[in-house]
């Protein structure tokens, strides 16, 4: 029992690091997108999509481990918003290398 308890204890100490660590880069994509937004910079919509990948598997993974179905509801449905917004970024990055343009022809950026 005491073993069982140990490793129910170990599993939400690693379900609570996994929620903080997405929650954490989630928060640093959404703050280096707006940043690219206001002022379009190519290195920037690479580290939105870098964080957004990041925030996303940590919340995957932390979603495997987590029981209260209205957690799970709330998370998958960020999960899906990050998805999108990360979509957004690397089809800016991909545009923006197809034309291989300068940035100071940027002229268009993603809707923030």
């Amino acid at each position: 029992a005491a073993a069982a308890a140990a490793a129910a204890a170990a599993a939400a100490g690693e379900k609570n690091t996994l929620f903080d660590l997405g929650t954490k880069h989630a928060t640093m994509a959404i703050q280096v997108d707006r940043k690219a937004c206001l002022n379009p910079n190519l290195s920037q919509f690479e580290s939105a999509v870098g964080h957004y990948d990041t925030a996303i598997a940590h919340l995957v993974k932390a979603l495997a481990l987590e029981t209260n179905e209205e957690t799970v509801r709330i998370v998958e449905s960020k999960v899906a918003e990050y998805r999108d917004r990360r979509g957004v970024m690397a089809r800016w990055v991909a545009d923006y290398r197809a034309s291989r343009g300068s940035e100071a022809s940027i002229t268009t950026v993603p809707d923030r």
